[in-house]
């Protein structure tokens, strides 16, 4: 059993908020070491085309991502949660929009999307704060087909 304390959901939103916040300003990559548990070797970071299982994993992802998509936004629209004294078990509807744009085209590309996740956060032994030990992405259900912007 653990000697840490359980997490409440102000200390869940909170993770969530500055998690979201990091990548829609495309937070250089070492600011993101303290949301994840990657000391655990059972970390698992889900996206539809690739699951990262520790930071050298997240590292070169993330610096991908940031040439693939530009003017992000990430925003929690539904979190129901369970917890008990070890973590909390997530499921969680986030609205994402994001442009992208593939040389030579003459105009971006707009993704908007509802994305379904379940998300696994356990308050870490180092910092005491809540970080994300799973974090998958399930679906995204488009909203919208891309449309230049």
């Amino acid at each position: 059993m653990s000697h840490l304390a359980p997490l409440v959901e102000s200390e869940i939103r909170q993770l969530v908020e500055e998690f979201y916040t990091k990548l829609d300003a495309h937070a250089p990559v070492e600011e993101y070491a303290n949301l994840f548990a990657f000391s655990e070797e059972d970390l698992i970071i889900q996206f539809p085309s690739i699951t990262l299982t520790n930071w050298e994993q997240f590292k070169p992802w993330y610096e991908g991502t940031l040439s693939q998509f530009f003017d992000e936004i990430h925003a929690a629209e539904k979190i129901e949660f369970t917890a008990n004294a070890e973590q909390a078990d997530i499921k969680a509807i986030v609205h994402w929009e994001a442009s992208t744009w593939k040389p030579p085209s003459a105009h971006s590309q707009r993704i908007v999307a509802s994305v379904d996740q379940s998300w696994v956060v356990i308050r870490s032994p180092d910092t005491q704060k809540a970080v994300f030990k799973q974090y998958i992405v399930h679906k995204l259900n488009h909203l919208s087909d891309a449309t230049p912007s």
